[in-house]
């Protein structure tokens, strides 16, 4: 996972979104602090005008403030935008069998090609406008499965399509947090509960 996936926002100046590969590292293009891998799971950070710190991942990770969304309208979620960024989609379309030693233990998800675009969140819906062609849009209320990985994040549509989304430049954990944020605040504001979890599917208590 690159720096700035893990961290969505510069532990020093709190800014979102902000790290971006530099040099052989990578920086914060707000304050100017620099990260890079050391040993490990370690990742050195220099604050501008500062001396080295070097911490566990986790430890960097930790000190992130929570995911915040606009606030809510009175009438629960509503259109109003939490998050954009450029994105590359890949739409599943098919399963191909997976074996081992012979025997069929399973199915993998077949991608078609990938799709440049925008992907934007709002309280009430998750929208793909791709660079050429007509936006798709999917209701929250839509989503039955999120799953992140080191560098994409997998939507799973009820009765529709999985999406895998890439980020050029935006924070696949970042994205991941407050579409989960946003699930959360849905859930409440229609009285279905306490989401538990979001993979293998979203499940409430």
């Amino acid at each position: 996972m690159a720096i700035r996936d893990l961290l969505w926002a510069c532990p020093f100046c709190r800014a979102e979104d902000v790290i971006r590969p530099d040099g052989g590292g990578e920086a914060c293009k707000q304050c100017g602090a620099r990260f890079r891998r050391t040993h490990g799971a370690e990742i050195e950070a220099v604050p501008a005008g500062g001396q080295p710190v070097r911490r566990h991942a986790a430890d960097w990770a930790a000190e992130l403030p929570p995911v915040r969304l606009p606030a809510e309208g009175q009438g629960g979620p509503d259109d109003r935008e939490y998050r954009r960024s450029a994105a590359v989609a890949r739409l599943v379309v098919g399963y191909e069998p997976v074996r081992a030693g012979g025997e069929y233990v399973g199915r993998a998800e077949r991608f078609g090609p990938p799709v440049q675009g925008m992907l934007i969140l709002t309280g009430r819906s998750l929208t793909f406008a791709p660079t050429e062609g007509q936006p798709q849009q999917w209701p929250l209320d839509a989503v039955a499965a999120v799953q992140p990985s080191s560098s994409a994040l997998q939507i799973r549509m009820r009765g529709g399509p999985v999406v895998l989304f890439r980020f050029p430049e935006a924070s696949v954990r970042l994205w991941d947090e407050t579409i989960q944020e946003a699930l959360r605040r849905l859930y409440r504001s229609t009285g279905r509960g306490e989401i538990l979890e979001f993979q293998p599917r979203i499940s409430v208590r």
